[in-house]
């Protein structure tokens, strides 16, 4: 009877810990964050039978304008992280690039504006602490690998449709935590976004070729850093 207790009043005192020790634990993290995204190009449908596409509106000679590059520009925009587990974070990522996109005209090889697009990346997906999260251990320096899936929304002007389209990013990035509550971040993500398909030919091993699409995606980087506030 009086071992019983003693493990009786030994798990209570467990629990109670654990519950005492789950109050200070800070699952959430919110990461505002700016940075820099690269430039991509891809191949658009021009009157003379070049790839297929989008030929942006308003343009005073498409027949010649077989790419559209989006340039590289600043970033902002913000992560919002959930510790399930000490090497598991669920993660929302939002990111905003105010650009512009230019076509290129393979007569002249030149690049010319062609209209300006706020472009918002949102994707969900998973963030893997390698050391652990810091929320079941604490831990000043977190580096992490992570990667997710969702969309892009293009707002475009000069009578240029919008145009919303699948992405997906990877990467990776470290956190350093200052205090409880309080952290810095430095990111780095690959977020391709489908932009269209374009007839090519392939050929097989014995050299039979065929038309196929070919799809083809704005390859893009985001190099950011930010703020982290844990709770």
């Amino acid at each position: 009877m009086r071992i019983g207790k003693l493990c009786w009043l030994a798990l209570t005192l467990v629990m109670l810990a654990e519950a005492a020790l789950a109050q200070d634990r800070r699952r959430w993290e919110i990461s505002p964050f700016a940075g820099f995204e690269t430039s991509s190009s891809y191949p658009v449908q021009s009157a003379f039978g070049t790839p297929g596409g989008f030929v942006p509106v308003g343009t005073t000679n498409t027949s010649t304008i077989d790419q559209l590059r989006v340039n590289s520009g600043l970033s902002y925009g913000a992560f919002i992280d959930y510790s399930v587990l000490d090497h598991l974070q669920l993660e929302f990522m939002w990111a905003r690039n105010p650009t512009t996109y230019s076509q290129h005209d393979f007569v002249t090889g030149l690049y010319t504006e062609a209209y300006d697009s706020n472009i918002d990346q949102y994707q969900f997906g998973v963030l893997f602490p390698l050391l652990g999260s810091g929320y079941f251990r604490e831990r000043k320096f977190v580096p992490f690998v992570a990667g997710g899936l969702g969309f892009t929304h293009e707002s475009n002007n000069n009578g240029n449709p919008d145009r919303t389209a699948f992405a997906f990013n990877l990467g990776g990035g470290a956190k350093y935590y200052l205090s409880k509550n309080f952290g810095l971040r430095g990111d780095i993500r690959y977020m391709p976004t489908y932009a269209n398909s374009t007839p090519s030919f392939a050929c097989d091993i014995f050299g039979n070729c065929f038309n196929v699409r070919s799809r083809n995606f704005e390859n893009r980087a985001n190099f950011s850093g930010g703020i982290i506030f844990r709770f």
